[in-house]
């Protein structure tokens, strides 16, 4: 209910701007239509920040459902990119992928871990500078990690050159509506719950996600997922 009452006025609000861009009901000047981009702008940024709220309101009263299916990781990733292409292009950031041939597909939940990774890419092209590089590392299995159980572990890893994060922020990145330089953030709009959706998603499959970095040399977030076989089974839902 609470998710109808939300999305359904702002999508009213969000398609009228659109029919009034595209001048359906008549010619508009150019004044109007800079407003009408703000208007989209805003209205977009407050609907991914209700779908995330409403999101991580599910996971939390225990309601959140996978939707586990046999998943081509290579595809998963490329597809993950292709939503930062633009934004990249603007910053003249190179995007890379460097994914082992002949992988087998794994259980995921594909839409969720691909939201995952758009997250992740995301943040690090907004703080990357222009020119930078990020680049969605794929590993299978895991090598020499002791961390984990007797598993074997699938590793997405989106690494950047930007500006950093000081250690002693990592715990606090997690958190919903934390972030963690104010005044950065004022220059990269933000809702502060990104990350803490790609923590809940990735444990909600039984892994973990970490991070490295150093100001000013660039960060690292990896998100390990144990490996399911997929034996020609129907989608599970867990």
């Amino acid at each position: 209910m609470m998710s109808h009452e939300l999305r359904t006025p702002l999508n009213a609000i969000l398609g009228t701007t659109e029919i009034l861009q595209e001048e359906i009901y008549g010619p508009i000047t150019p004044k109007q239509d800079q407003a009408l981009t703000t208007i989209d702008q805003s209205g977009t940024h407050l609907l991914e920040l209700i779908n995330e709220i409403l999101e991580l309101a599910t996971i939390e009263a225990g309601q959140f459902e996978l939707e586990l299916d046999a998943t081509a990781i290579a595809h998963l990733c490329e597809s993950s990119l292709v939503f930062l292409k633009s934004q990249a292009q603007k910053k003249q950031i190179k995007l890379t992928l460097e994914c082992p041939p002949d992988l087998p597909q794994f259980y995921l939940d594909e839409r969720r871990i691909r939201r995952a990774l758009i997250n992740l890419l995301s943040n690090a092209v907004k703080f990357t500078p222009s020119g930078g590089q990020v680049k969605l590392r794929v590993t299978y299995p895991v090598p020499g990690d002791t961390s984990h159980d007797s598993l074997s572990y699938l590793r997405l890893q989106v690494e950047d050159n930007g500006i950093g994060i000081d250690p002693k922020n990592f715990q606090a990145l997690f958190e919903p509506f934390i972030q963690v330089d104010r005044a950065l953030n004022r220059q990269h709009e933000g809702t502060g719950l990104g990350l803490a959706l790609v923590k809940q998603i990735v444990e909600l499959h039984g892994g973990q996600v970490r991070v490295t970095s150093e100001v000013g040399a660039g960060s690292c977030f990896m998100i390990d997922l144990p490996s399911q076989p997929v034996p020609g089974e129907e989608p599970r839902h867990v």
